[in-house]
C-alpha cells in the first residue's frame, strides 16, 4: 500500500516542483527587467534635465560667484572704515529707522484683534422686531437674487433667524438672517515665463499693500462689499451690516456711548447721531443699540371669574402659551440633523387680538366652551 501511494504521489510532486520553479523565475526576471528599466529611465531623465537646465543655471551661478566674490572682499574694507568711523556708522543706521518709525509705522495700522482677509465675509440683516420667520425668508431669497447677480460670487450661505442651540446675541431672531459671501479665486491664465515677469511686476505693489494693510484680496472685498451695499439702497426696511472673520472679538471698531434716564430722548438723540456719523467718510454700517422691543400683548387674567369656573390660572396660562408659541412633542431624525415637530393652533386663529380672545381654555371638558376673552382682559 505505501508503495503503490508513493508510485502515485512521485509524478504530483515533480509536476508542482516544476510549476513551482517556472513561476519563480519567470518572475525574478520580469522583476529584474522592471528595475532595469526604471534605472535606465531615471538615467536618462536625469541626462535631458541636466542637459536642459545647465544652459539656464551655470550663467545665474556665475553671476552669482562673481557678485559673492566682490562682496567678499569689500566688506572688510567696509568694516574696517565703519570701526574708524563709528558716529557716522551709527548716524546711517539710525536715519533708516527713524523713518521707518515716523513714515512706515502710521501706515501699517493698530488692532487689538484684526479682521482676517481670506476672501469671505458675512452680511447680517435685520428687518423690523417681530417678522415672522417666513417673511423674513421670502425678503432673504429677493436679497439673494440681488446679490447673485456679482460676478465675484463664488459661493453664498444663508441662515434665516437665530439657532438656540448655539450661543447668539439678544437682538437675533426670526427678524434676523446671515448671509455668508465666498469670493471666487483669481483667475491666473498665463503661465510659465509670463508668469513670473507678471509676479515680478506686480512684487512691490503686493509688499506696499501688505505693509498698509491694503491688500489685493481686502480691495476686492472691500469693492463687492460696497456693490452689495448699493444693491440694497433702496430696501429701507432691511438693515444691513458687513463683518468679516475675526479671531476674538465682541465690540465694533468705534463705538460712542450715551447715557440718560430717558428713553424717549435717548432714542431721538441715538437716531440723530446715526443719522450724523452715517455722513462721515470712513464709517459705515453706523447703527443705534437702542432698538424696538418686540410687540406684546398682555393678557391680565380675572381671578375672581376663573374662581367662578373652577379654572387655575396656571393650566389657563400654559395652555395658552402652548396654542399660541407652540410646543416641541417630539423630535424628527434625518442623518445628523434633529428636527422639532411643533404643534400650535393654526396661523389664522393666533394673528390678532380678537383671534386670541377666542381661544377656547378648557378644552375637552363637558362644560360650556370657555374663551379666553370671559376670563381675561387682552391688551
Amino acid at each position: 500500500m505505501g508503495v503503490l501511494l508513493l508510485v502515485l504521489l512521485g509524478p504530483v510532486y515533480l509536476v508542482l516542483r516544476f510549476l513551482i520553479f517556472t513561476t519563480m523565475t519567470l518572475v525574478g526576471k520580469v522583476l529584474i527587467h522592471a528595475l532595469l528599466l526604471l534605472f535606465m529611465t531615471g538615467t536618462v531623465a536625469l541626462i535631458l534635465f541636466a542637459a536642459l537646465a545647465l544652459p539656464v543655471i551655470a550663467p545665474i551661478l556665475v553671476v552669482f560667484e562673481r557678485v559673492f566674490d566682490r562682496i567678499t572682499r569689500v566688506y572688510p574694507t567696509i568694516l574696517r572704515a565703519a570701526l574708524s568711523n563709528r558716529l557716522t556708522a551709527v548716524g546711517s543706521a539710525v536715519i533708516p529707522f527713524l523713518l521707518a518709525i515716523f513714515y512706515l509705522v502710521p501706515l501699517l495700522g493698530s488692532e487689538l484683534i484684526p479682521q482676517v482677509h481670506q476672501g469671505q465675509f458675512d452680511l447680517d440683516l435685520t428687518l423690523p422686531v417681530g417678522t415672522p420667520l417666513e417673511s423674513t425668508d421670502g425678503m432673504i431669497r429677493q436679497i439673494e437674487q440681488r446679490i447673485l447677480k456679482e460676478t465675484e460670487i463664488a459661493q453664498l450661505a444663508t441662515s434665516v433667524g437665530a439657532d438656540k442651540t448655539e450661543i447668539s446675541s439678544d437682538d437675533q431672531g426670526e427678524h434676523t438672517a446671515t448671509v455668508t459671501i465666498v469670493l471666487k479665486e483669481e483667475d491666473v491664465t498665463h503661465a510659465g515665463f509670463d508668469a513670473y515677469v507678471s509676479d515680478l511686476i506686480t512684487l512691490p505693489g503686493r509688499i506696499w499693500g501688505g505693509i498698509t494693510g491694503k491688500s489685493v484680496l481686502a480691495k476686492r472685498e472691500d469693492d463687492l462689499m460696497y456693490r452689495v451695499r448699493s444693491r440694497l439702497d433702496d430696501l429701507p426696511q432691511v438693515r444691513s451690516d458687513f463683518s468679516r472673520p475675526a479671531l476674538f472679538s465682541f465690540k465694533t471698531p468705534i463705538e460712542l456711548e450715551i447715557r440718560g434716564y430717558s428713553l424717549p430722548e435717548l432714542q431721538r438723540l441715538g437716531n440723530e447721531i446715526e443719522r450724523r456719523l452715517s455722513k462721515v467718510p470712513g464709517l459705515y454700517d453706523v447703527k443705534s443699540s437702542l432698538q424696538r422691543g418686540s410687540p406684546e400683548v398682555q393678557i391680565i387674567y380675572d381671578r375672581d371669574v376663573m374662581a367662578k369656573f373652577n379654572l387655575n390660572i396656571r393650566s389657563v396660562a400654559d395652555l395658552v402659551r402652548e396654542k399660541v408659541q407652540g410646543e416641541v412633542v417630539t423630535r424628527f431624525r434625518k442623518e445628523d440633523r434633529r428636527i422639532d415637530v411643533l404643534i400650535r393652533v393654526d396661523e389664522a386663529d393666533r394673528t390678532g387680538v380678537d383671534d386670541l380672545r377666542r381661544l377656547v381654555v378648557n378644552p375637552g371638558s363637558r362644560q360650556v366652551p370657555i374663551r379666553l376673552g370671559s376670563i381675561a382682559d387682552i391688551q
